[in-house]
């Protein structure tokens, strides 16, 4: 179950409204998974699974910057643009819009 705290919503005028905040169940880095993946008791070693992840978040890194989507069991990604347009002639402006990576 996800752990969270309650936290006073300085968002309302109701002093009596809360907000959850989650707390993390941990904080997993590549090495840390790969540990994980091992204690499975795989036949691939820890150089062959750290080569195959870095290949993936090049190739990820790579789709991404050049627009593409991903759609995998694990994550979906797609793009959204932040911001007010004035008119339908608006053009991005970095300092009135922000793109947007969502995972």
């Amino acid at each position: 179950m996800l752990k969270y705290v309650l936290q006073e919503n300085l968002l309302t005028d109701r002093p009596d409204d809360y907000v959850a905040q989650a707390v993390a169940g941990g904080s997993f880095d590549k090495e840390a998974v790969i540990k994980l993946m091992l204690q499975r008791g795989t036949l691939v070693t820890r150089t062959d699974m750290l080569a195959v992840l870095n290949l993936f978040e090049e190739v990820i890194s790579g789709i991404i910057r050049e627009w593409g989507t991903i759609n995998l069991p694990l994550f979906n990604t797609s793009f959204s643009i932040s911001g007010v347009f004035e008119s339908p002639e608006d053009v991005f402006d970095g300092g009135r819009h922000r793109l947007n990576v969502n995972l």
